[in-house]
């Protein structure tokens, strides 16, 4: 298994520490996309539901775009890149959801509500 590797991370190429750290990057990013998801259907609520299409079609837009970004990168740059790239529009992400998505959805906001009234 021959895996790019920066020169800057100080990890030999294709060493167990490795694959493993980065199988456990890929694992802790793979499960985001289903939780999104979920949070997006919980978000649109009942009444918007059907608008979900937009958002994932976009979501392949984007992805698709990316894609040929990032084989740029790989033709021009170098393969090394693409990670230093990736890690910053993940860090990007997670700093947009943190700023921009509600702390509380509509329906966890109508299960405290519940809650509350039962009390």
């Amino acid at each position: 298994l021959a895996l790019p590797m920066p020169h800057w991370v100080g990890l030999p190429r294709a060493t167990f520490p490795y694959i493993l750290a980065i199988m456990v990057a890929m694992a802790f990013f793979a499960v985001g996309g289903g939780v999104l998801d979920a949070y997006t259907l919980d978000l649109l609520g009942d009444e918007r539901r059907g608008e979900y299409g937009r958002y994932r079609l976009w979501l392949a837009v984007s992805w698709g775009i990316g894609n040929a970004l990032m084989g740029w990168v790989a033709d021009h740059l170098g393969f090394d890149y693409n990670f230093v790239v990736s890690g910053a529009l993940n860090l990007l992400a997670i700093g947009l959801m943190g700023a921009a998505l509600p702390s509380r959805t509509r329906g966890e906001r109508r299960i405290l509500q519940q809650r509350q009234l039962q009390q």
